[in-house]
């Protein structure tokens, strides 16, 4: 398997960024630019604990507002999600 956000027909990617804060401005996310993102849903069965991760790093950064938040995602991240799947 390899990333969709790579091998679009339009070389676009999977997904795009709704930016409301910036007058609904569309982020791509186009790979190797200032924008460049990674979508991570919830349902991803591998998304558990990356988000744990992170959060663990954000509170050694001192950010614990950021590491509570993300730890809250984590919870019902994975196997923890109803809807728990393989990414396609």
């Amino acid at each position: 398997m390899t990333l969709r956000r790579n091998t679009t027909a339009d070389g676009e990617g999977k997904y795009s960024l709704i930016e409301h804060e910036k007058e609904n401005r569309i982020e791509l996310g186009l790979p190797k630019t200032r924008g460049e993102f990674f979508v991570l849903k919830l349902k991803d069965v591998n998304s558990r604990y990356p988000l744990m991760l992170y959060a663990a790093l954000a509170c050694l950064s001192g950010d614990r507002g950021l590491a509570k938040d993300v730890f809250a995602l984590s919870k019902r991240a994975g196997k923890k999600s109803p809807w728990c799947k393989k990414p396609d």
